[in-house]
């Protein structure tokens, strides 16, 4: 297979049973290690928890945060809750 410099994936973990989701983690983990860049669109939060390093949370089609997660000092569940409850008030 071809070592790609940037692969995205969007929702990739709705439908899968816990097997294929633990498979493909391991997929991209190692695509990751592999120097790959990789995108995650998802609203499934829990599901990238120990995988992404940048997050953006997007509301109307519009970027509302950027973070890394050296900087985030909370899950992000919570992260998603206090930034689109604060924008939508």
């Amino acid at each position: 297979m071809i070592k790609p410099k940037a692969v995205l994936f969007d929702e990739p973990f709705v439908g899968l049973d816990p097997h294929a989701i633990k498979e493909l983690k391991a997929m991209i983990l190692e695509l990751k290690k592999q120097g790959a860049s990789i995108i995650i669109s998802t609203h499934m939060l829990e599901s990238v928890s120990e995988l992404w390093d940048k997050v953006l949370i997007m509301m109307e089609g519009r970027i509302e945060a950027e973070r890394t997660r050296e900087t985030v000092g909370e899950d992000l569940m919570e992260l998603f809750f206090n930034i689109t409850e604060k924008v939508s008030q």
